[in-house]
């Protein structure tokens, strides 16, 4: 399907720009520290956000905490949770990640497509977002959600604790995304 090809050639993009940074991390990587830069969250919270299983995701974590990027705190209110955070060394690394300009190449191709096709592409895809979530506003919650994600990082691209998860419809399959 055409989604699946951009969505492959974006994640390439991604792996690229991860790679010229040094930062040496995998997209699952980036994508975990990304998610914990904004909040702490259990491994089931970032299977659901991330919509893979926890068993892809414990290789993914184990390696960050061995790296000292994230660290496997305590619940006191239930022994059965770990909470996962980002260190202060996990901090700097999602800082000298490539976080600037996440979407560059998609904005390109859309630049080099022009107004009125690019206009209709987006226009057309905001209609699939909705029939999706089974929601007309499904577009202005998810644009509020990637603005409260972004204004929670700061000018630095990290900072507050505050989450853009609850601003977002809930996925087709009923979880939150």
């Amino acid at each position: 399907m055409l989604t699946a090809m951009i969505t492959r050639l974006a994640g390439r993009d991604l792996e690229r720009r991860l790679a010229e940074s040094g930062a040496g991390l995998s997209c699952l990587q980036y994508g975990v520290l990304r998610l914990l830069g904004n909040r702490t969250a259990t491994l089931s919270d970032v299977s659901s956000h991330m919509l893979l299983s926890p068993a892809t995701l414990v290789p993914v974590v184990d390696a960050l905490q061995r790296r000292g990027l994230i660290e496997r705190g305590l619940d006191p209110s239930d022994r059965r949770r770990t909470p996962l955070s980002l260190t202060a060394s996990g901090t700097a690394m999602l800082a000298q990640a490539p976080h600037d300009h996440e979407y560059a190449a998609m904005e390109q191709v859309l630049e080099s497509m022009g107004s009125d096709k690019s206009q209709l592409l987006r226009g057309l895809l905001g209609e699939m977002l909705a029939k999706l979530f089974h929601d007309d506003r499904a577009v202005e919650k998810v644009w509020a959600a990637l603005e409260a994600q972004h204004d929670s990082r700061g000018p630095s691209g990290s900072g507050g604790s505050s989450s853009a998860q609850d601003t977002l419809p809930p996925t087709p399959s009923g979880r939150g995304d």
